[in-house]
Parts: C-alpha cells; sequence; structure tokens
C-alpha cells in the first residue's frame, strides 16, 4: 500500500509493518481452509476477534523495538502473500519466528526466503541469543522450513492456543549466544555479507573494522569453545588453516608480517584474528600489538569500498589452499 514504510527487501518479497489498513487481507489469509489446517481443522478464523483483538495486539508489537508481524508483498504482482513473524514477547533475547502465506504463493521457497532475511537482519545487529519456532507435528512443508534454516528440533509439546483437535506439537531453536554463533549461522545460510571463503575448520571473514586493511578472522564451525579443548586433529586443521589465511592476507595487502590473537576473552567461541602489519606504520606502533590501534577512530567496512580487498583476500585464500591440498569454497 502506498505511504508505508518497508521493513525490509527480499529477491521476490517486500516485508513492512502492518497496520489496521490490513485487516481484511488478513481475514481473506485467515478464512483459507488450506492455510488454517493445522490450526483450526481448516475452519476460518472469527473476522471481528482478527479484527478488532488479534491485529492490535500484533500492532502493539512495535512498540518495544520495531519487531513484530510483517506483511509479505510479492513484489512480482504487488499481492499481499501472507505474514511473517519474529519478535520476542518476554522484551528479552529470545525471538519467535513463524510465517503463514496465502496457498498460491505456497511450494516456491517463499518462506524460508522471507525468514532468513528477517533472521540475518536480526542476527547482523546483534540481538538474540535463541531463536524458536513452533508448528504441529504433522506439518511437516513447516517443519522443513525450520530445518532449512538451521534450527533444530528439541522437543513434543501439546499446542494448546490453537483450537485443532490434534495438539501435537513441535518446538525448534537455535542458540546463538555470541556474535561468533550468530556470525556462523549467517554464513551457513549464505546471509553474512562479510564472508569470504568457508575452509574446512570454518569460516573466512572480513573484520568489521578496517584500521589495518585486510584484518580477517577465522571463524571456527562448529562453533568450539577455545584451542585448548578441541579435538587433537580439529586443532591441527584450525591452526593450519589459520596460517593460510595468514598467507592470502599477507599475498593480498603486500604487508610486511601478520599478527595472529586467539583471545576469547569476551566470546568463549574458537574464532582467530589475523591482522596485517605494514611497513610505513609509526615506527613505535608497528614494535607493539594490534591493539595499539584500538583507540583510533574506526574505519568501517565498506562493502563497495572494500570490494577489490575482498575479491583479492578470497582469490590468494584459493591459490595458497589448492597448492597445499585444503578444500576452500
Amino acid at each position: 500500500m502506498a505511504g508505508m514504510s518497508n521493513f525490509l527487501e527480499t529477491p521476490r518479497l517486500t516485508l513492512r509493518h502492518l497496520t489496521a489498513a490490513d485487516a481484511d487481507e488478513l481475514i481473506r489469509l485467515h478464512s483459507d481452509p488450506e492455510v488454517m489446517r493445522w490450526i483450526t481443522n481448516g475452519q476460518p478464523a472469527d473476522p471481528v476477534e482478527l479484527k478488532e483483538k488479534v491485529l492490535p495486539r500484533w500492532l502493539e508489537l512495535y512498540e518495544y523495538n520495531g519487531w513484530g508481524f510483517f506483511a509479505a508483498v510479492d513484489k512480482a504482482s504487488g499481492e499481499f502473500a501472507g505474514w511473517f513473524h519474529l519478535h520476542t514477547r518476554e522484551q528479552d533475547d529470545v525471538y519467535e519466528l513463524g510465517y503463514r502465506l496465502h496457498t498460491r504463493f505456497w511450494k516456491q521457497g517463499l518462506a524460508t526466503e522471507g525468514s532468513k532475511h528477517l533472521l540475518a537482519k536480526l542476527v547482523m545487529e546483534g540481538r538474540p541469543a535463541k531463536i524458536t519456532a513452533r508448528t504441529m507435528a504433522g506439518n511437516t512443508a513447516s517443519r522443513r522450513v525450520m530445518e532449512k534454516l538451521g534450527l533444530t528440533y528439541t522437543r513434543d509439546f501439546e499446542e494448546q492456543k490453537f483450537p485443532g483437535k490434534d495438539k501435537r506439537a513441535v518446538w525448534y531453536e537455535r542458540q546463538t549466544p555470541t556474535i561468533i554463533h550468530r556470525r556462523v549461522w549467517m554464513c551457513q545460510l549464505g546471509m553474512n555479507p562479510t564472508t569470504i571463503r568457508k575452509l574446512p575448520s570454518g569460516w573466512v571473514v572480513i573484520g568489521d573494522s578496517q584500521r589495518l586493511k585486510g584484518y580477517t578472522l577465522l571463524l571456527s564451525d562448529p562453533v568450539l569453545s577455545d584451542i585448548n579443548h578441541v579435538p587433537e586433529h580439529y586443532r591441527a586443521m584450525f591452526l593450519k588453516d589459520m596460517a593460510l589465511l595468514g598467507d592470502a592476507v599477507l599475498a593480498a595487502t603486500g604487508a610486511r608480517l601478520m599478527n595472529y590473537m586467539l583471545l576469547q576473552n569476551l566470546d568463549y567461541a574458537l574464532h582467530a584474528h589475523i591482522f596485517p602489519r605494514y611497513a610505513d606504520e609509526d615506527p613505535q606502533r608497528r614494535s607493539n600489538g594490534p591493539w595499539t590501534y584500538f583507540g583510533d577512530p574506526d574505519v568501517p567496512l565498506d562493502l563497495q569500498r572494500d570490494t577489490e580487498l575482498i575479491r583479492r583476500i578470497g582469490t590468494e585464500l584459493d591459490r595458497v589452499c589448492g597448492e597445499a591440498g585444503v578444500r576452500c569454497t
């Protein structure tokens, strides 16, 4: 609808906040027997309750932090395709995901597409500690979407809030306790824009800050605790990947040498910082670690400005991994 601000865009959908003017569209969606099959045994939702109680309650969710229920509009046709939701009721770091689409938009990957982009926006903002989702046990299509999103089935329960006869439901979730867990998840979904390559032990990403041009990280996948508490074979693999990444950044940047840091002081999740060091640095700084720059004004990553740098690192990583016989994708 004209004048409504968009929350986000996906390749095929526009997601925006719902308004009171969407009541009729919601009533049509919730009157489709196929859409409501797993919720009310196919019976339409009460239109008065939907318009006067449910929709106002959904609109109130935006007041906390802007997250809640989102109208999904098909870009190709301009039609109201359905809705997605991603929000926290308790105003904490646990967010619940859900989706409901008209049947003509089923089996096109749109539930996965819309959910991926919502999750990426939320996760890259650094918000959630846990994502949850629920569906009825027999709803295999919805369960497949949750699994594609990297959510894990955790338990069965009885869903009492839906009036359908079959109350058997399933609970899915994803724990994201640190920024490393969140970034790795987005790499797995192909939704982390800082991803450069995948190595056997984890993901190579360009650093959010580029005070030292070419700063990159190696994020363990699966996310493990620290280098001292991992299986010996994985430790050797991670350290080898870290050294190969250093070789690639060295070649891509023309740096004088490389610094490597494994900290895990704040985020107890295995990851390595790879810093190129340059001959033209101030001599006093050159003899210190990269932390000597941490108090300087930030130089944020700019994906447009740094496209060529990212390309060079990826190309050099392909080369050094090929020479070492290490898989790099």
